[in-house]
């Protein structure tokens, strides 16, 4: 799902760091493509879900159960309680447009606790650390310092979090943004990433003259059109390099536009200062820390 372009008042920061730090809970409000748009503080992600992620490299997993969850919420149109992979509890729901046609425009999150009456969690919590293959003292002690709740405690809290994001959206304290010229026009290259794109195509795509395209771009973002089309060429295949361990240099090239891998390392070095292949060490050196 594309993500939409909101702003939103000041007061909805207050209202969910003061939920955080009451509950002791992570509060993430989050676009529909994954993207945070406010986050709770103090509370980010927990020790616990750090080592998790990043010891026992299931980031991944905790993505896909998030977007199954997202989706689900989605169709029922209410708060979705689940327990996590790793034993915790967390609550997702959508956030909508007011009014007759709703329009989602991203998901609430809370999560990051713990429910002292579940036999089931406490007993499937204890079977993953006891696999780990780390110091479970280590990550049992993260595990306890996480808030802990009674069953009816949790349905309260499930209840209030509710409610509050109700009165977000009811209050419209959350609105979709018109885009703007460039802004438009900086989307519809990100959706012709790997084609070959010239201004008088994008003109043609959004109804306006080459000028009107030109000037909007600058003055939006202080580049040309080339160099914002370049640019986000160069930062799509960053994002493959990343994501996609197995692609090769040239392979994620062709899929950002690029059919002559020499051409493409040449123009990525002009705008990083650095090549292809450089770029693709750190990353994976980066990788193998965690």
């Amino acid at each position: 799902m594309e993500r939409l372009d909101v702003f939103y008042d000041e007061e909805v920061q207050q209202l969910i760091d003061s939920f955080a730090k009451c509950f002791k809970v992570r509060f993430t409000i989050f676009f529909t493509n994954g993207e945070d748009m406010i986050l709770g503080y103090p509370y980010g992600v927990s020790s616990f879900c750090e080592i998790v992620r990043e010891k026992l490299h299931l980031l991944p997993a905790c993505r896909s159960q998030n977007l199954v969850m997202c989706r689900r919420c989605e169709k029922k149109q209410e708060p979705v309680v689940y327990r996590c992979h790793a034993g915790l509890y967390e609550a997702v729901t959508p956030i909508t447009t007011s009014g007759d046609n709703k329009t989602i425009i991203g998901y609430a999150m809370i999560g990051q606790f713990r429910v002292n009456d579940d036999k089931d969690a406490r007993e499937d919590i204890a079977e993953f650390i006891g696999t780990a293959g780390l110091d479970t003292s280590v990550l049992r002690d993260a595990y306890l310092e996480l808030p802990l709740y009674s069953g009816e405690a949790s349905r309260n809290l499930i209840k209030f979090f509710s409610v509050m994001v109700n009165f977000i959206v009811k209050g419209e304290y959350i609105k979709v943004r018109e885009l703007g010229l460039a802004e438009k026009v900086s989307r519809w290259l990100d959706d012709h990433i790997a084609e070959q794109i010239t201004i008088d195509a994008a003109a043609a795509a959004v109804y306006r003259s080459e000028s009107n395209i030109y000037h909007s771009v600058k003055q939006r973002y202080g580049i040309s059109f080339k160099q914002l089309y370049t640019m986000k060429r160069i930062q799509r295949f960053e994002q493959l390099i990343a994501v996609e361990s197995n692609l090769t240099i040239s392979e994620a090239a062709l899929k950002v536009g690029f059919e002559d891998p020499l051409y493409f390392s040449r123009i990525y070095k002009k705008n990083r200062r650095i090549s292809p292949s450089v770029f693709k060490n750190i990353t994976r050196k980066q990788e193998s820390r965690l």
